[in-house]
């Protein structure tokens, strides 16, 4: 077994979005250690009704973008539990590694729309006059 640095050093930014509608989390990739080939990362601790999928990364990104779909159902509020998995190849052997913990999510409810003020009653073109 052998025991060394992290390949990656990640930082999430904090990513906000609104119940119903798409968004994206960006990850800040800080390259240790040189790897060959293509990465895996996974995002961890997402809440009920938001998915992602997995991305790659090199040695050469600075920048990984997850998409996120948030379910019109998802829960409000701020989720702080998120985290990555990144699975790196070397000599044939996955190397795994578990970073980026305390990542946010912030969850909001839509904005309510204001009903339109009733339109003012036509007024009868055909008035008369005395």
């Amino acid at each position: 077994i052998e025991i060394g640095m992290p390949f990656v050093g990640l930082k999430m930014e904090l990513a906000t979005a609104e119940q119903g509608q798409d968004s994206k989390l960006v990850c800040k990739l800080e390259q240790k250690l040189p790897f060959e080939g293509k990465a895996k990362l996974k995002l961890m601790g997402l809440p009920n009704k938001v998915t992602t999928q997995e991305i790659e990364i090199t040695k050469d990104m600075s920048e990984a973008v997850f998409p996120l779909k948030i379910d019109a159902q998802a829960p409000v509020g701020m989720h702080r539990n998120l985290y990555c998995t990144l699975v790196v190849e070397k000599n044939g052997e996955p190397i795994t590694h578990n970073f980026g913990a305390r990542g946010s999510l912030r969850i909001a409810a839509p904005e309510k729309t204001t009903a339109a003020a009733p339109a003012e009653p036509a007024k009868n073109a055909k008035t008369a006059k005395k």
